[in-house]
């Protein structure tokens, strides 16, 4: 006996409890298989998409350091070409924001590369931080020799600083096609996963529904062809049993007209 009949033989004794159970227990296991896959699928999509959110904020944040020191650098300049306070607005926003923007990126990068790059900027940025500090606490009456290494000096640093950032952006740039290219494959697996879901319910609930009318129809035929013979069976007893009067009247006048010849001549001979 293969398997296939088996396991017919099988499905064909059970009760129908426990067809019941089959029925409404396939689709609901390939319901709950499709919703936590696609929990699944829609965290690892959050996750891809917090990603590259994230990395568009840390990019920003990048050139946000590079635009501080820059504009801090240009307002202390025309400070001391000018001797006007007003150039030194943008430095001492530089003074507030930058401290702030270096730690939102230090809490925000994950990748090893990148902290190591940004610890090398927040060094930079320390030091240009502090020949501008000095540059503003010499001022604009101090003589230009010994304000030019001060500003040479500070222009190194700064094209160091600017070297530094453009690694960082450009490994955030490689980071953020990874998460738009990680968020596209969770996106391809959602689909896929809903698909099978969908391609597997229809199917798996189309067979379970057959077989469990295929087990109610051969036990409806059982019954009707047991209950046929029953009532053939109870028709014949009837007929027997209805019969038997009959057969003995008929018996008993068979044995009526046996014994009458003989009762005849047993009369004649009594006779004078």
């Amino acid at each position: 006996m293969s398997a296939l009949s088996r396991w017919s033989q099988w499905w064909s004794n059970r009760s129908l409890r426990v067809k019941g159970l089959v029925l409404i227990a396939v689709p609901l296991v390939i319901l709950l298989g499709a919703l936590a896959s696609s929990y699944l699928m829609g965290a690892e999509s959050r996750r891809a998409q917090q990603g590259a959110q994230r990395t568009l904020q840390i990019q920003h944040d990048i050139q946000e350091v590079h635009s501080l020191l820059a504009e801090a650098a240009t307002g202390v300049r025309g400070y001391l070409l000018t001797g006007r306070a007003n150039f030194l607005e943008r430095y001492r926003i530089a003074e507030t924001e930058l401290p702030r923007t270096l730690r939102r990126l230090r809490g925000q990068i994950r990748d090893p590369q990148q902290r190591a790059l940004l610890d090398q900027v927040a060094a930079l940025a320390a030091r240009k931080s502090e020949g501008l500090s000095e540059l503003v606490a010499l001022g604009n009456t101090t003589p230009a020799a010994t304000l030019v290494p001060i500003l040479v000096s500070n222009k190194v640093v700064l094209d160091e600083l600017r070297a530094h950032i453009d690694a960082m952006l450009a490994r955030e740039d490689v980071l953020r096609r990874e998460s738009e290219r990680f968020a596209d494959q969770v996106y391809t697996r959602t689909m896929v996963a809903t698909g099978v879901a969908s391609a597997a319910g229809v199917p798996g609930a189309f067979v379970v529904v057959l077989l469990f009318s295929t087990g109610i129809g051969r036990r409806v035929r059982d019954l009707a062809d047991n209950a046929q013979r029953l009532a053939r069976g109870v028709h014949g007893a009837c007929q027997h049993a209805a019969g038997g009067p009959r057969r003995r009247r008929r018996a008993s006048l068979s044995r009526s007209r046996t014994r009458q010849p003989g009762q005849d001549r047993i009369s004649v001979a009594h006779q004078p």
